[in-house]
């Protein structure tokens, strides 16, 4: 079994919808990869997953989680070396903040060819609050919920595809 991890600030919004997504649309496909998720930020604020998370599965064909979903995890370098492909959800705020915890982990990943990052903007308003409370960037951009949920889901699909593609290939 392959491992994706998919790495956000927090591990309450973006990366938690990544890895449930993905896990749902792997197991569809009869894919052999499973996902996790971690947050780059030192002090895990929040409990579970985010309410507009929840909210988006039970709209959708996914479904809610069936248990309660567990608390944010912080990123250790350990956690990397035990997956064989890292997705940062933005790039712009990811990939300095984990160049900061071990450069050459990053420039070996970006080597193999583990390492991605996609364009996804944490909410808006609310995250720049929240990043100031625990001494973040000053403000960044944000996109509308149902914009940023829309990009993971469809960002997921195509991972998987991708993914599904090379099995068979």
């Amino acid at each position: 079994m392959k491992r994706v991890l998919f790495v956000c600030t927090g591990n309450f919004y973006r990366s938690r919808l990544a890895e449930i997504l993905f896990n749902h649309y792997a197991k569809a496909r009869g894919l052999d990869w499973e996902a996790d998720s971690r947050g780059l930020a030192k002090k895990m604020v929040h409990r579970g997953i985010s309410p507009s998370v929840k909210s988006y599965l039970e709209a959708s064909p996914h479904g809610a989680p069936t248990e309660e979903p567990r608390n944010p995890i912080a990123l250790s370098v350990d956690d990397i070396l035990k997956f064989d492909l890292i997705v940062l959800l933005n790039k712009t705020e990811h990939h300095p903040e984990l160049e900061k915890r071990s450069q050459t982990l990053v420039r070996s990943l970006q080597d193999a060819g583990k390492l991605r990052s996609w364009n996804v903007y944490d909410l808006a308003g609310e995250a720049n609050f929240f990043l100031r409370l625990i001494g973040w960037q000053k403000s960044r951009p944000g996109q509308p919920p149902e914009s940023a949920m829309e990009h993971i889901d469809f960002a997921v699909r195509l991972l998987v595809e991708e993914l599904s593609k090379q099995d068979v290939g």
